[in-house]
């Protein structure tokens, strides 16, 4: 009789989430449920962001780190982009064309530039003369966009097996009195962490505003991203062009919606880049809020008492998330075997 797979339960509907409890059902190894109040498109952190493959605002996080999940991350997107035959994929993924412009002399290659395809300096002639712009880079990279990636991914998961919990998880102990014979616990729950253990005084919400236009001529993406509280962005998607945006640190949704002077501040630094811009049709504004720590936080916690569950917590991804999202999710199933499952390696899986 083949052994009963162990109970994985991970709390939390975003890309983290999500990711995570798809490779974990992937091993083979477990039954894996994923609890959550709500799933994409409702507005979740992961719908909101402009969702482009590059490491930034990840805090004090080992950059080592930060490089193998990128890398890991970049390479599982190049697979299904390249070879996966659903067109879906094609409308929530897009390789893109990404200038990278900056207002200060040369400036030396950033730690990731290996990461992405073709990272080059820019030509004087590729550079806008309109503007004050002093340097740039040129890379490819991925852009994602959350409301159709995200269900793409759960639908994987289903199909694996896995299930989906809608649901108000109040802290740990619940988990144990909802799933009696739970194994583990994967904690991707973000700002909206479990009350009764997500005391974590490093856990601060940053503020971003992005704008949807209609601007289907645009089909590079363009940033500036030197002024860390008010980078400059311009993303192409399937059916909208994103404009952003803002990182404010210690705001959150709970703020409000964007302002007028808001919005007009955003499209007027994305109109200095590309001066048509100020004259699209704006279809949406939204204002969402990115857990931001520190140091990201991607552990095992083992159990303090007889009672209590061991503990993955995998959050704290700022505005990264999307960057790092299929690392990250790989090392929470390998913290995973190597704690429930010690006598194997993930790599022979």
């Amino acid at each position: 009789m083949a052994e009963k797979k162990k109970k994985i339960v991970v709390v939390g509907g975003g890309i983290m989430g999500i990711s995570s409890a798809y490779i974990l059902q992937q091993t083979g190894l477990y039954d894996v449920t994923i609890f959550t109040e709500s799933l994409s498109p409702n507005r979740l952190a992961s719908d909101i962001g402009g969702a482009i493959i590059r490491p930034g605002y990840l805090g004090e996080t080992d950059k080592d780190k930060i490089l193998s999940w990128s890398a890991d991350t970049f390479a599982f997107l190049q697979r299904i982009i390249y070879e996966n035959k659903d067109a879906g994929i094609h409308e929530a993924l897009q390789a893109v064309s990404c200038y990278e412009y900056f207002q200060e002399p040369l400036q030396p290659w950033p730690f990731w530039s290996h990461i992405v395809n073709g990272f080059r300096n820019l030509e004087p002639h590729e550079l806008p003369h309109h503007w004050d712009c002093a340097g740039g880079w040129f890379y490819t990279s991925f852009i994602i966009e959350g409301r159709r990636y995200l269900p793409y991914l759960l639908d994987k998961f289903k199909r694996l097996g896995g299930g989906v919990e809608l649901c108000t998880i109040n802290s740990f102990a619940h988990v144990r009195e909802v799933v009696p014979h739970c194994s583990l616990i994967v904690n991707c729950t973000g700002l909206y962490g479990l009350v009764d253990e997500m005391t974590d005084p490093e856990l601060r919400p940053a503020r971003g505003v992005t704008i949807q236009v209609h601007a289907p001529w645009v089909k590079h993406a363009y940033g500036d991203y030197c002024n860390v509280e008010n980078p400059t962005y311009i993303y192409p998607r399937a059916d909208h062009l994103i404009l952003g945006g803002t990182y404010e640190l210690g705001r959150g949704t709970d703020d409000g919606e964007p302002t007028t002077q808001e919005v007009q501040n955003v499209i007027a630094r994305c109109s200095k880049m590309i001066p048509g811009l100020s004259n699209s049709r704006v279809l949406d504004v939204r204002a969402g809020s990115r857990p931001y720590r520190k140091e990201v936080r991607l552990e095992l916690q083992t159990p303090s008492d007889v009672n209590a569950l061991p503990v993955i917590h995998n959050y704290g991804h700022g505005g990264a998330g999307w960057t790092v999202h299929f690392g990250c999710a790989h090392e929470v199933a390998k913290l995973a075997v190597e704690y429930l499952n010690p006598e194997l390696s993930l790599s022979k899986l």
